[in-house]
């Protein structure tokens, strides 16, 4: 029992994740050459790109998970935006070479070959990423972390991809119409596109600091639930940002001038452990500014404070 509990599941289910990727690359390109179905290759393609990407995805899990230093204080989970990215870029240089190959083939024809067994074997492997891509993202989301989720959601896509692949080389099969072969390959390149835009989406979000808003509603209804019980009188400037399992806040609380420091600080650190308690699955890092209740008269010239990540009242309802 003492050694389960040891155990890290982030990386049991990377390193699930990387030995199924080189059987799926083993598996498929066995099905290309059994057939020599274009379809199948493209689902291939997907494969080569989808293993370099969890081998990146392993590294860049362990680098997150690396402690704070004197150069990253912040840690280094941004790595795993990085990794999202690298991950939508090979993608998507995949999609171009299936588009070239699929065209090609559709101008000067294609011989297949016996298609039976490779569909057997592409169906197979299609339940088998089914499974694996459910269990990644069950442990990502369980423990916070956007490294396995976006390799779980590139794995469904591999799914989805063979099971096309697998409809499409079937009603070949089945009809006789070669064209369809290359066909169903557009179609699946097409799909394999639309992943590639979405990882590279979320990897850009992540490296410029995108609040989320979701999470602002949360802590302003919080800071609020303060100010009505006499905590504190004011806050402004809250800013949040997300790497993996961690969150960083900064706010500035206003409080009565007439209080002690001591008294002040107790306040604060009240509102930040409710804030904190907002989130038991993340490891929280809270910055607060305490400021007198007279905010212009403590700042009679004006300074630039930057841009907070308020929600006005009127948006909140759209976020709930």
């Amino acid at each position: 029992m003492v050694i389960l509990k040891s155990v890290d599941m982030r990386y049991v289910a990377m390193g699930v994740s990387l030995v199924v990727a080189v059987l799926m690359l083993l598996g498929k390109m066995a099905a290309y050459w059994l057939t020599g179905s274009y379809a199948i290759l493209s689902d291939a393609a997907e494969s080569v790109v989808h293993l370099l990407a969890t081998g990146f995805a392993a590294f860049s899990l362990w680098y997150s998970t690396q402690l704070p230093d004197r150069l990253h204080p912040y840690g280094h989970g941004k790595i795993a935006y990085f990794s999202a990215g690298f991950e939508g870029a090979l993608i998507g240089a995949a999609a171009l070479s299936v588009f070239y190959l699929a065209g090609h083939s559709l101008v000067y024809g294609v011989v297949l070959g016996p298609l039976g067994a490779g569909l057997l074997i592409t169906f197979v492997l299609a339940v088998i990423n089914a499974l694996l891509g459910s269990f990644l993202v069950f442990v990502g989301k369980r423990y916070h972390s956007i490294v396995l989720v976006a390799n779980g959601k590139n794995v469904l896509s591999d799914m989805w991809t063979s099971f096309g692949v697998v409809l499409g080389v079937g009603l070949v099969w089945l009809t006789g119409w070669k064209w369809l072969d290359p066909l169903v390959a557009l179609i699946m390149a097409c799909n394999i596109s639309i992943t590639a835009y979405g990882l590279l989406k979320k990897a850009s979000q992540g490296l410029l600091d995108r609040a989320c808003p979701e999470n602002t509603v949360l802590l302003q209804k919080c800071l609020d639930e303060q100010i009505q019980s006499g905590c504190i009188k004011s806050y402004h400037q809250l800013r949040h940002r997300q790497a993996e399992n961690k969150l960083w806040i900064e706010f500035h609380a206003l409080v009565d001038r007439s209080l002690s420091v001591e008294e002040a600080h107790r306040r604060i650190t009240v509102a930040e452990s409710a804030m904190r308690s907002l989130f038991p699955d993340f490891q929280v890092y809270i910055t607060s500014h305490m400021e007198p209740g007279d905010h212009k008269g403590a700042h009679p010239l004006e300074y630039d404070e930057g841009v907070d990540a308020l929600v006005a009242d009127e948006d909140r309802c759209n976020l709930k």
